[in-house]
């Protein structure tokens, strides 16, 4: 089950099925893409209380990528980052836009290797089934995120 946005009431709803399907994402023109800032004007209606989504890899390096690298960074509560990785993959999944968004301890300007928590739901990606890392603590799937540097640092975006 995901947890959805209705942006014409402003209400979070459970939505009635338990998986994402796209089978063609866009291609992503940075940060000033029109589709990313609809994104994030979505997922800022959010209440996000002591939550905050940092971006950062190929969205701030590149002119053009396929994804949205990005972390939730906020305490352990798995009810509201359920939520919020909800929201964040179906808003995305509804613009044709491809997140990697996960939830990781600490603070974002991580020095080594981390367990990053995905959503639980499936995702149908150009016709393969997808889910990401192995279900575990709090309902979430885990799975150890590589550090790679970036040239640009992290950016604050909620």
């Amino acid at each position: 089950m995901f947890i959805v946005l209705n942006i014409k009431t402003s209400k979070i709803e459970t939505n009635t099925y338990n998986m994402l399907v796209c089978n063609d994402f866009r291609k992503i023109h940075g940060l000033k893409d029109p589709y990313v800032r609809e994104w994030l004007d979505r997922l800022k209606l959010v209440d996000w209380g002591d939550y905050r989504l940092w971006l950062y890899g190929g969205i701030l390096d590149k002119p053009l990528t396929r994804d949205m690298d990005g972390s939730i960074i906020g305490p352990w509560e798995p009810q509201k980052l359920r939520q919020l990785l909800d929201i964040c993959y179906k808003e995305a999944f509804d613009l044709k836009l491809m997140p990697d968004i996960k939830w990781q301890k600490g603070d974002v300007n991580v020095t080594e290797n981390y367990w990053g928590a995905y959503p639980p739901g499936l995702m149908i990606i150009n016709g393969v089934r997808t889910t990401c890392g192995k279900l575990g603590d709090g309902d979430l799937r885990w799975k150890e995120t590589k550090l790679r540097p970036t040239k640009r640092p992290p950016l604050p975006a909620i």
